[in-house]
Formats: C-alpha cells, structure tokens, sequence
C-alpha cells in the first residue's frame, strides 16, 4: 500500500513518501 505515511516493517519507523 503507497500513502503519504508508510511504516516500515522493516525498520519499524515512519517514513513519508
């Protein structure tokens, strides 16, 4: 899923696209 703000499983951080 692409929105705005996306969370990264990986990292478990929140990243803006």
């Amino acid at each position: 899923m692409r929105r705005n703000v996306n969370f990264c499983s990986n990292c478990g951080k929140k990243i803006i696209e």
